[in-house]
């Protein structure tokens, strides 16, 4: 059994789809909306996202080597005269190679826009938690404002009352004063 130069089912199992699964499990709603959850499933799409970048470089690499080869095998067999025939099965081989990287290099980029879905698809499930996160903080801070309000006119109607009683009638709070000094002493 021979060894290939690239290997496609590894690459490819090496990319498997859980996060993906994951973002739809949100979606369903059968997992909770939980920040840090997504946070964790954010990174695991940029790994992935890298990935694919390496790999889709790699299989661009291989074509390009792979027609210098090709190019090659054609200088080569046309500078001998060998017969047509006979070079057939070297420029087959060639030609197979460059395919597969050309089907792999597609296959990469798909995964990559499918990736680049699902993070926009995260993006906006973080997006709609803060927005009904902020909906509740707004809530509530009406909730404290109308509490204020409440505070604010109780103190506008005794605080008037209070100043005019204490400025107007000093005798009144001395005479209590001096009266709490007596009951004091004995």
């Amino acid at each position: 059994m021979t060894k290939r130069a690239f290997a496609l089912p590894s690459s490819r199992s090496r990319l498997t789809q859980p996060q993906f699964n994951k973002v739809d499990d949100h979606l369903g709603g059968d997992e909770a909306r939980d920040r840090a959850k997504l946070g964790d499933l954010t990174r695991q799409l940029q790994i992935i996202s890298q990935n694919a970048d390496i790999h889709t470089g790699n299989a661009n690499i291989a074509m390009f080597i792979a027609n210098w080869i090709r190019d090659a095998h054609a200088r080569l067999h046309a500078a001998v005269g060998s017969r047509p025939s006979a070079s057939q099965r070297g420029r087959d081989a060639i030609e197979y190679v460059i395919e597969c990287m050309k089907k792999q290099n597609m296959w990469f980029l798909n995964y990559k826009s499918r990736k680049d879905s699902i993070m926009s698809l995260v993006y906006n499930l973080v997006t709609q938690q803060d927005a009904a996160n902020n909906f509740q903080i707004a809530t509530d801070m009406k909730h404290d404002s109308t509490s204020m309000n409440s505070i604010a006119a109780l103190t506008m109607a005794f605080l008037p009352g209070t100043f005019t009683a204490v400025s107007i009638f000093p005798e009144v709070t001395s005479n209590l004063k001096s009266n709490a000094q007596r009951r004091m002493l004995y």
